[in-house]
């Protein structure tokens, strides 16, 4: 240096709260090393001014530290407000910055030293905000790691140089670990909260962003983001760093709208009120249910208002609409994974982190039950992962959609109802057995996204509708015990008129003949029955007539007749409700059974259908027939 004097004066104690003395005492570079820091905080300053006076004055943070390494004892941290400089302007300024300390050296002699500007694997300037100060260069003390402080920003001039604020600091979370420093204040414990540790920087707050965007439109694959946004999608693929941040973000969204939103919230999302030709209502329409229930029990089921039941199941033949139904409500969800009950080995891969499960045309095995049922339940289990570990399976919504009973377990020939009952408390069902007419398919998304949100409404108005395996239809029959208590109530009266019966053919009633279904024009009620085709009886036949003994004998006989006509009106009934209902129960035959006569075999198959169908084609040939024959009757 030209003017050594001025590196080598003693630095006064002129600060109240930094330990200048015994920094003195304890680092023989110590006055050398501040008295050099002010040269070069001053001469950054003054250099920038006249290398880019178009620009305001950058904020400086320089620190002066020990060094640990062999043959250094000092270094400096300088950390600079960019502001509207560009990076080439950046670096020009500090490379050109030792220019200005060349006046300070001896004739013949240059400066030598340079600033170690960090950068990124790409090439760019390192950049980081006010946290690197806070979390970094503050909480660090003297004697062992700071020894003196330069800064024009007027947040960090209180504890710039006072060792008591520097410890205060702490609290928002320093990097490097320090002395415990008893309390002197006399107070008891205080309870202090642990701040989590959180990365900063432009690359992390755009990966933030990225993944509350994502969340937000429900996106988390690549497919739906190339859809929504190309160009945002096509711009983290520029960059090795991007392809692999975008993966991430697409696995953290995913997981996060599994763990935190609902299903029903996205399949909701735009929906407007129901419009008349809306095709989901219709669908249900023409398989009797009332489009007002099924959308409260599909709105439920999205939302997991029930606990333990979080599966619907799509039962009905062919070519009713179960895989189109479930496909566009897949299609709609954010993400969905497909059961492969085939695959012995890994049979739910597909199914750990999904907002939406799909088992399509599946059968329960023995081997794949205890797992199932813990799927349909929510209830939380790990999954075999192929190549990978188990994973754990976050509780979401499974789609069911088959032909056959999937409430059986079935180990080879031997079909098990063990565990029937416990799969049925698992499900709701919903029966599909009418063919999909022609212009019904395929089901718009903005139906959809009518029709949950129609379902939203009313579980927000009625509430939870209650839990059921088969979800009600509008065309419906009570169920057998109240149709078998009717008659027996208006028999009642005739029965105990009776004291004795002569035989059992007096107890039972005559065996009904098995007619062919007639219209129900065709026929006349029995209440108001013809006029008899008998002549008047003359004076003399009246007359020799026995007069009745009392007025108890006609009483019961009258009692009889109407009891009669009772029992007579209601199987005109019967034959009425069959006759009108004979072309829905096609697809129901009994294995070797009966004709479906009567409310026993009519509720039996109300109940279980899946039990007694048949292939299409015999029940079109079937169809074909009683058309004809009911149609020439």
């Amino acid at each position: 240096m030209e003017s050594p004097a001025i590196l080598l004066r003693s630095v006064a104690d002129d600060y109240p709260d930094w330990p200048v003395s015994d920094l003195q005492q304890y680092a023989a570079h110590f006055d050398l090393a501040v008295n050099l820091g002010h040269i070069l905080y001053r001469e950054l300053l003054e250099s920038f001014a006249m290398l880019l006076p178009l620009h305001s004055t950058p904020k400086l943070f320089l620190q002066l530290e020990p060094s640990n390494s062999d043959g250094r004892e000092f270094h400096y941290h300088l950390v600079c407000e960019q502001g509207d400089m560009s990076g080439r302007e950046f670096s020009t300024w500090l490379k050109r910055w030792r220019t200005f300390m060349d006046r300070y050296m001896a004739g013949g002699h240059v400066w030598t030293l340079l600033w170690n500007i960090r950068k990124t694997r790409q090439g760019r300037l390192y950049q980081a905000d006010l946290s690197f100060v806070v979390r970094y260069l503050l909480p660090k003390l003297p004697v062992e790691n700071c020894w003196f402080a330069w800064s024009n920003i007027e947040r960090f001039q209180a504890s710039l140089l006072s060792v008591p604020n520097r410890v205060r600091c702490l609290g928002e979370g320093g990097a490097i670990a320090l002395p415990y420093l008893p309390s002197t204040s006399g107070s008891g414990d205080t309870e202090v909260t642990a701040v989590a540790p959180s990365m900063a920087g432009k690359s992390t707050d755009r990966f933030l962003c990225l993944i509350d965007w994502l969340v937000e439109q429900g996106i988390a694959t690549e497919r739906r983001w190339l859809t929504a946004d190309k160009k945002s999608y096509r711009s983290f693929l520029g960059s090795s760093g991007g392809v692999l941040q975008a993966k991430n973000a697409l696995m953290v969204a995913r997981r996060e709208m599994v763990l935190a939103h609902p299903l029903l919230g996205y399949l909701q999302r735009g929906g407007k009120p129901v419009q008349a030709d809306n095709k989901v209502v219709e669908l249900f329409k023409i398989n009797g249910y009332d489009p007002e229930d099924a959308a409260w029990y599909f709105a439920a089921w999205a939302q997991g208002a029930w606990a333990k039941r979080r599966a619907l199941w799509l039962w009905g033949p062919a070519s009713t609409g179960k895989t189109l139904l479930a496909a566009a409500i897949a299609h709609l969800s954010p993400s969905y994974g497909c059961v492969n009950w085939t695959n012995q080995n890994f049979p739910f891969n597909d199914c750990h982190c999904q907002s939406l499960v799909w088992w399509e045309e599946g059968r329960m095995t023995e081997n794949i039950v205890e797992v199932a049922k813990a799927i349909l339940g929510g209830a939380p289990v790990r999954l075999d992962v192929k190549n990978k570990g188990s994973e754990d399976f976050i509780p979401t919504c499974v789609i069911i959609t088959s032909n056959g009973d999937l409430t059986v377990t079935v180990d080879g020939p031997v079909i098990s109802t063990a565990h029937q009952e416990a799969l049925q408390t698992r499900i709701t069902m919903f029966q599909l057995q009418r063919l999909v007419p022609i212009g019904l398919a395929p089901l718009p998304e903005s139906d959809l996204h009518d029709f949950f949100k129609w379902g939203a409404d009313l579980l927000k108005s009625k509430g939870v509708p209650p839990e059921a395996f088969r979800v009600p239809r509008r065309a419906d029959r009570p169920r057998l015990s109240d149709v078998a208590k009717t008659p027996l109530s208006i028999l009642a009266c005739a029965a105990e008129s009776r004291e004795s019966w002569d035989s059992e053919d007096d107890w039972f009633p005559p065996s009904q003949s098995h007619s062919a279904p007639r219209s129900a024009n065709a026929v006349a009620p029995p209440n108001s029955p013809a006029t008899p085709h008998t002549p008047d009886p003359s004076i003399s036949q009246l007359v020799s007539a026995p007069f009745p003994s009392s007025d108890t004998e006609d009483e019961e006989y009258q009692r009889y007749l109407e009891a009669r006509e009772a029992v007579d009106l209601e199987l005109w009934w019967a034959r009425v409700l069959f006759d009108l209902d004979w072309a829905g129960r096609l697809n129901l035959v009994g294995p070797r059974g009966p004709r479906p006569v009567g409310f026993f075999h009519y509720h039996l198959w109300l109940q279980e259908p899946w039990r007694y169908h048949r292939r299409l084609a015999l029940t079109e040939a079937a169809h074909r027939r009683r058309f004809r024959d009911w149609y020439h009757w």
